[in-house]
């Protein structure tokens, strides 16, 4: 019966966490089968640590750590995976406004090439700055779990993460100069840049 109840209580922890965990997974590792196979593996090393009666301070940190353990391994193991567009990920919002788009085709498009140029952007940083970036912005950590997940500093989450963006910015303002929709001018910083 304590065993039944334990499971129930691990299962009760995980299920707000299970999506993030495998956007997580499926942005880290590039490959939406590994990301399951990556998942399956953190939930069940947790699940036995939590059998075990691990210290747990932080469960949405503890399970993230789990998770990054994995993909790295995972990674090791498959040094030559194919990687599938990162786009095929199910769109998420990029804000609350984002239901008005359902009915404006013209406002979802651009919605659609911003998320794919967030998620390319994202996809083409560093490991180790890809995964602050998720694990922060995408998935709304804290520094200190995101630090905890990582098992690094805050302060290095912070470098990490201030890096990221630098590139992230410069990036997306290259991605809407590029755009056809950008036309002679573009916007960059709130202010209207000339392409030429």
């Amino acid at each position: 019966m304590e065993h039944s109840g334990r499971r129930d209580r691990f299962e009760r922890l995980l299920r707000p966490h299970f999506d993030a965990l495998y956007r997580t997974a499926r942005r880290t590792v590039g490959n939406a089968a590994l990301a399951e196979e990556v998942v399956q593996d953190a939930c069940l090393k947790a699940y036995l640590g939590f059998e075990r009666g691990a210290v747990i301070i932080s469960f949405k940190a503890w399970i993230f750590r789990i998770l990054i353990n994995c993909c790295v391994d995972t990674l090791r193991e498959h040094r030559r995976v194919e990687l599938v567009p990162v786009d095929a990920l199910p769109p998420t919002p990029v804000n609350a406004d984002d239901t008005a788009a359902a009915t404006d085709p013209e406002r979802a498009f651009a919605n659609t090439g911003l998320r794919t140029s967030i998620d390319t952007a994202i996809a083409a940083l560093a490991p180790e700055l890809r995964v602050v970036v998720l694990l922060v912005l995408v998935e709304g950590l804290s520094y200190g779990e995101a630090a905890e997940s990582l098992q690094i500093t805050v302060k290095k989450v912070k470098s990490r993460l201030h890096r990221a963006r630098t590139y992230l910015r410069a990036a997306l303002a290259r991605s809407i100069d590029d755009s056809p929709a950008a036309g002679p001018h573009s916007m960059r910083d709130g202010e209207p840049v000339s392409a030429a």
